[in-house]
């Protein structure tokens, strides 16, 4: 376990420039042990525990409490929620992507101070770097940095969107054990085992390349199937990053690494989630547009009934229902995949697994334990 002295935030620092967590948007490089009751607006109560490098918020709202992990050097926040049995039943993983600057925070003294709860503390602001953002924060600190509230405001006018306040602070030496993740947080990505894998079904795997993505570039899908298990992998130019879809039922896995394999974000959930509504459509036949013959086999173009103004997917499947061929109109620009290989020869869950980079703490940039 990683331990770091508590070093006092200076009177005359001056300006920092540093990447943060996207759950900790605004917290100070350093800070004293402390944890920190806030009342978020009118409708969230949050307690942030901070010891060193870490930083713990559990948020409550409407009855439904989710735990964040921060970690400050590496950028990356670590999210789960407890399903009814207590259990760990969905976690999120995300940090900046090293060649995007949305994360990377500004902060720099006002100049202003204040009191708060009875204590003195100078105003700091933070705004994205590279970021089309509308909002900055606003944060009043103590001198070892813990924040009395946090305001954001919208960039331009000032006008205050959110506020969160200090109801009641506490120092005190906190225990790197309290601020951690659990230690089996990745234990939820391993693949379940069961009847699942031996539904009625072709298994299949299909590789689509495409040599002109928008923005100029070639790009590779592979798609596959195994009883109620799919998966659906996205691949850029020369391992120029990856983007992985797949699940079953209510158990689905979203994860995302960058070129040169650096994992950037990972959702793993295994509940239903009553906050997400989903607008499913029908299959339907897509008109003006006839059957193909790709790698000798016969497909035809399927997309849904629902209408989206700046999205249009339609895809050329087979009777039984491989995608041979995709046609995407996006906002971003038009793209065409077209299959290159097909097998039908049984698959293993091995080929569903995730790379172990993405389920270990190393590979997220935090020393193990």
């Amino acid at each position: 376990m990683l331990l770091l002295a508590t070093a006092l935030i200076l009177a005359d620092a001056g300006p920092t420039w540093r990447r943060m967590p996207p759950e900790e948007r605004t917290a100070a490089p350093e800070a004293a042990g402390h944890v920190v009751t806030l009342a978020v607006g009118t409708w969230r109560s949050d307690v942030v525990t901070r010891a060193g490098e870490w930083i713990r918020s559990e948020r409550t709202a409407d009855g439904r409490t989710t735990i964040h992990h921060s970690h400050i050097p590496s950028a990356t926040s670590f999210s789960y929620a407890r399903g009814a049995d207590g259990g760990i039943a969905a976690i999120r993983v995300a940090r900046d992507a090293a060649a995007s600057p949305y994360y990377r925070m500004h902060r720099a003294p006002t100049g202003r101070s204040t009191r708060a709860l009875g204590e003195a503390c100078r105003w700091w602001r933070t705004t994205e770097v590279g970021a089309l953002s509308a909002s900055e924060w606003l944060s009043c600190e103590t001198r070892d940095g813990i924040q009395l509230w946090i305001r954001e405001v919208s960039r331009g006018t000032n006008d205050l969107l959110q506020t969160s306040r200090a109801t009641a602070v506490s120092r005190r030496p906190v225990p790197p054990g309290e601020v951690r993740p659990p230690p089996d947080f990745f234990a939820l990505g391993s693949l379940p085992d069961g009847p699942a894998w031996t539904e009625p079904g072709p298994d299949y795997r299909v590789v689509l390349d495409s040599d002109a993505l928008p923005g100029g570039g070639r790009g590779r899908q592979i798609i596959q199937r195994r009883g109620a298990f799919r998966s659906r992998e996205f691949q850029g130019e020369d391992g120029g990053g990856r983007n992985l879809a797949l699940g079953q039922g209510a158990f689905t896995i979203f994860y995302e690494e960058e070129p040169g394999g650096r994992p950037v974000s990972l959702r793993v959930n295994r509940m239903a989630d009553d906050n997400v509504i989903e607008i499913r459509g029908e299959r339907v036949p897509v008109e003006g547009r006839a059957p193909e013959t790709i790698l000798g086999e016969t497909c035809r173009w399927m997309g849904s009934t629902v209408i989206m103004s700046h999205y249009r997917l339609i895809e050329c499947e087979t009777a039984d229902g491989l995608v041979l061929q995709t046609d995407e109109q996006t906002m971003a620009g038009h793209s065409v995949y077209r299959a290159t290989s097909i097998s039908r020869d049984r698959l293993a869950p091995a080929d569903f697994r995730l790379p172990q980079r993405a389920l270990n703490w190393g590979g997220w940039g935090v020393t193990p334990d």
